[in-house]
């Protein structure tokens, strides 16, 4: 209760401040006044397992955990934001965005966690809105206005299946609770509810056959918003399919219909991802690749998997957001994401290649790196359970983006053709940013049992 009241009513304060003074430091401060104060609260309560609003809301340690990552993300994500505004500045970006921002984070914490269909419903419509407003925020680029009416006008359509979903759930059980409506696991009605809200969070992390539809939204939005979007919006819709998983853990005909469509996810994404020369494509078609082996995780029926869980996606948003971070850099400077901008790089510019190189070994999943771990998790099971299809898909899918990763570093490091102007120029913060980033995640990569040893 304290986290959503704080953060609501500092994003109003930021609204007020906008209509005096538009980029003032006193948003930032109070952003991260908001945000650390939330990470502290949940800190102190990581202890607890309790429930609010007449057992709607459920602070779990699991859930704890997950609202631990959105806000740890948020706080190192604020600075990246704030020293790429003279870009968005430039281009008619509104400084109500970072009210936005928060907005979005009170939809993701009721998100993840709900413990009511109506609360997840209520958290989703939030996240969205605010979606689809963070994407048209530059309202002088048509690129992002068609994108966002893109977003809305199929994430409408999807609201509707989660409705009728609700609705049929609501029908077979009388309730709208998740945990007492565990107890009816064969109605058929409640199955097709299920269903029906299962497809609205399979839309959300672009999983087939949604994964294009996906791809174009977040590749025509604003760079800041996308990295947005990948991390904190991918945190969020995990925790809420992970809530789906374990009310149909005890129907195998959905659970194999996932696995089904997580192999095609596997094999498309990564082949468009091997032929793209665009950076920003290829990071958002691995983004997808990504999300498939975090559900494969979770449809592990073992006490290991949240310890899994949270390894793979820590590592996953700092391996991420630093690559990102990078590629945002290099369109600030050439305006493209082409991957010939980085020819030479490693001669005008070595922090930035091995940052860069770095990033690119653990996205790619090789030891070391907590992707590894993760990976070679959902291998073991797969082969215990024999899934001979789901099995070569996932080796397939590994060995294609073990192949364009390395195909990144190749360009960075051997191809000897540069530009006049090829030098990248990046203020001494942002370099801390990513260093620190890099330090923690390459930690977490060779000591894994830390995260293994605090997750429940």
């Amino acid at each position: 209760m304290y986290l959503l009241v704080n953060i609501f009513i500092i994003s109003i304060i930021i609204l007020y401040i906008n209509i005096y003074k538009p980029i003032s430091k006193l948003i930032y401060y109070l952003m991260y006044f908001s945000l650390l104060t939330s990470l502290t609260y949940l800190l102190f309560n990581w202890h607890k397992d309790y429930h609010l609003f007449n057992n709607m809301i459920y602070l779990s340690k699991n859930n704890i955990l997950f609202s631990i990552i959105i806000l740890i993300t948020n706080v190192f994500m604020l600075p990246i934001i704030i020293i790429n505004q003279r870009y968005l500045y430039s281009q008619s970006y509104s400084p109500d965005m970072y009210s936005v921002i928060l907005l979005s984070l009170i939809g993701g914490l009721l998100m993840i966690t709900c413990e009511n269909f109506i609360i997840l419903f209520l958290g989703l419509e939030i996240i969205s809105i605010c979606f689809y407003i963070l994407i048209c925020v530059d309202n002088k680029n048509k690129k992002y206005i068609i994108s966002s009416i893109k977003y809305f006008i199929l994430g409408s359509i999807m609201v509707c299946f989660l409705l009728l979903g609700i609705s049929f759930v609501y029908g077979a059980t009388g309730v709208f609770s998740m945990n007492k409506s565990l107890h009816i696991i064969n109605h058929d009605m409640y199955l097709i509810g299920l269903l029906l809200i299962l497809i609205t969070l399979l839309f959300k992390l672009g999983i087939f056959p949604f994964n294009n539809w996906m791809i174009d939204i977040y590749y025509n939005s604003p760079s800041i918003i996308t990295l947005y979007m990948s991390t904190i919006g991918k945190i969020v819709f995990i925790s809420c399919f992970n809530k789906l998983i374990i009310l149909l853990k005890y129907n195998n005909h959905i659970i194999n219909m996932i696995h089904i469509l997580l192999i095609p996810t596997l094999i498309i994404s990564n082949i468009k991802a091997l032929k793209e020369n665009d950076l920003k494509k290829m990071l958002l078609y691995s983004s997808i690749s990504h999300t498939a082996y975090i559900i494969n995780i979770l449809l592990i029926n073992n006490i290991y998997i949240y310890k899994m869980l949270f390894i793979y996606i820590i590592s996953y948003i700092l391996s991420f957001t630093v690559f990102f971070s990078i590629i945002i850099t290099i369109n600030n400077h050439y305006n493209s994401y082409n991957i010939k901008y980085l020819h030479g790089l490693f001669i005008n510019n070595k922090f930035l290649s091995i940052i860069l190189s770095i990033s690119s070994i653990y996205l790619a999943g090789l030891p070391i790196s907590g992707i590894f771990f993760g990976k070679l998790y959902v291998i073991q099971n797969i082969i215990y359970n024999k899934n001979i299809y789901l099995l070569m898909s996932i080796l397939v899918s590994s060995i294609f983006s073990i192949i364009y990763y390395i195909k990144i570093i190749f360009h960075i490091m051997l191809f000897k053709k540069t530009y006049r102007d090829n030098i990248l120029y990046i203020n001494h913060f942002y370099k801390i940013i990513l260093l620190f980033l890099i330090i923690v995640m390459i930690f977490l990569g060779v000591f894994p049992f830390v995260i293994y040893n605090i997750v429940p």
